[in-house]
C-alpha cells in the first residue's frame, strides 16, 4: 500500500510539474504578445501625436500671420491706441510675440524633420517595390523569349520530320 502510495505521489508530482512547466511557457508568451500590442499602441499613439503637433503649428502659423497689424490697426479702430499703449506694445509684447514665433518656427522645423524623414522612408519602401516588380517583369520577358526560341527549334524540327516524311513516302 505504502509503495503504491509513494508510485502516485510520483506520478502526481511530475504532472504538477509538467503543468507548471506548461503554464511557465503559456505566461511568456503571452506576456510577449501583450508587449509586442503595447508596443503597437505606443506607436500609433507616436504618430497621431506627430500629427497632430503638425496639424496644429500649421493652423498657428496661418493664424498668427499678419497678427501683429490686425490687433494694431484694431486698437487704432477702437481709440484705444495711445502713445504709453503702444510703447508698451513695443516693449513688452512684440518681443513675447516674436519669442513665440520663434518656438513655433522651431517646432515646424522638427514636425518638417519628421515629415521628412517619414516621406523618404515610404520612398525607399516604394523603391524597393518597384525593383522587386522590375525584375519579375525582366524574368518574365526572359522566360517568354526562352520559349518563343524553344517553339522556334521545334517548329524547324517538325518541319524536318515532316519533309523526312514526305521523302520516305515519295520513294515508297
Amino acid at each position: 500500500m505504502k509503495k503504491q502510495k509513494k508510485e502516485y505521489e510520483e506520478v502526481r508530482n511530475a504532472e504538477l510539474i509538467e503543468a507548471q512547466r506548461f503554464e511557465a511557457a503559456e505566461a511568456r508568451v503571452n506576456a510577449e504578445k501583450e508587449r509586442r500590442a503595447n508596443q503597437q499602441k505606443a506607436r500609433k499613439t507616436q504618430r497621431k501625436n506627430a500629427h497632430q503637433k503638425h496639424v496644429s503649428r500649421v493652423v498657428a502659423k496661418k493664424y498668427l500671420i499678419g497678427i501683429k497689424d490686425m490687433a494694431i490697426s484694431t486698437l487704432a479702430g477702437m481709440s484705444m491706441l495711445k502713445p504709453e499703449l503702444e510703447v508698451d506694445i513695443h516693449k513688452t509684447v512684440l518681443p513675447w510675440l516674436v519669442n513665440q514665433k520663434e518656438s513655433f518656427i522651431c517646432d515646424k522645423k522638427d514636425a518638417i524633420k519628421i515629415s521628412e524623414e517619414l516621406i523618404e522612408e515610404g520612398i525607399l519602401k516604394r523603391m524597393s517595390q518597384h525593383a522587386k516588380t522590375l525584375k519579375a517583369r525582366a524574368e518574365k520577358i526572359k522566360q517568354a523569349q526562352k520559349d518563343e526560341a524553344n517553339a522556334g527549334v521545334r517548329q524547324e524540327q517538325r518541319r524536318a520530320e515532316r519533309k523526312v516524311a514526305r521523302e520516305t513516302r515519295a520513294k515508297e
